[in-house]
């Protein structure tokens, strides 16, 4: 059986005979299975930023109230505030993961935040699986 590239595009490149993911090598007689999941990554970090900020901001405003203000609750307050509603819409995004099943089982092989490039992959590694019959 000649060898056809069905896929390459960076690191990927998938054949008829062996699917290569950077420094490693599946031979697509080994392959049973291709998926795609989803997964979004942790706002951990987000969430107590915007929770310290909140807070800080609250006390230097509650302070203000008794007729003094105390500048440094107030610009801790906006400075936290400010980078967990960054971190909000900036950092929490998807990732798509492209899971090999194997006989010896699965392997995460791509991980990307471009859907296009995991259904590509997915899509080319279907596609080797039938050329392979």
């Amino acid at each position: 059986m000649n060898e056809q590239t069905i896929f390459k595009k960076g690191p990927v490149t998938i054949t008829n005979v062996r699917a290569v993911f950077g420094g490693k090598t599946y031979a697509m007689a080994t392959v049973q299975s291709v998926a795609i999941r989803t997964k979004q990554e942790s706002g951990c970090a987000m969430a107590i930023a915007l929770g310290f900020g909140i807070s800080a901001l609250s006390l230097g405003i509650i302070d203000s109230l008794t007729g003094t203000i105390n500048w440094i609750f107030l610009l801790t307050g906006v400075f936290f505030t400010a980078i967990g509603v960054l971190a909000l819409f900036r950092f929490r995004r998807k990732r798509y993961i492209v899971v090999i099943g194997t006989t010896s089982g699965e392997d995460i092989e791509v991980d990307t935040p471009s859907r296009d490039y995991a259904l590509e992959v997915c899509d080319s590694i279907n596609a080797a699986i039938i050329a392979r019959g």
